[in-house]
């Protein structure tokens, strides 16, 4: 099953690439994209997606506000974080605003796929590296 995407990220050739590869591969079909959450926002009544796959940091407004608010509008959206290490800080707030998971940005092909279905099927899905450094942090 080809999952409907929508891919929040504010740098252009990851947001293409991850793209591209989810399509290429059959694992989801891009139905939009979104530089920034305001953007995502200005679109958001127009698509239902399976799975919106949200970055954290971005310009103009970031992926906490931005999931925050799209939750407050549709409380079924399923969002996805993409993360990289240096964004722990921001894991609490993301799950406070009501995130799904959190896939770090160097996973495999592999692991963003079981990510995807986990999360379109209702379920929650966090990163194993993710985890195993947010629990370092706290000791």
């Amino acid at each position: 099953m080809m999952y409907k995407i929508i891919i929040v990220e504010d740098h252009p050739m990851f947001r293409q690439s991850i793209g591209l590869l989810l399509e290429k591969e059959e694992i989801a079909k891009v139905i939009a994209n979104a530089a920034n959450g305001k953007e995502f926002l200005d679109i958001i009544d127009k698509y239902e997606p399976d799975v919106v796959l949200m970055d954290i940091a971005m310009p103009v407004m970031d992926g906490i506000e931005a999931s925050r608010l799209a939750l407050e509008k549709k409380p079924d959206l399923k969002i996805l974080t993409l993360s990289s290490f240096g964004d722990e800080h921001y894991y609490f707030k993301m799950v406070e605003a009501g995130v799904k998971g959190f896939i770090l940005k160097d996973s495999s092909l592999a692991e963003l796929e079981q990510a995807i279905g986990t999360i379109a099927e209702g379920g929650n899905w966090f990163s194993g590296e993710l985890i195993k450094k947010v629990i370092t942090s706290i000791n």
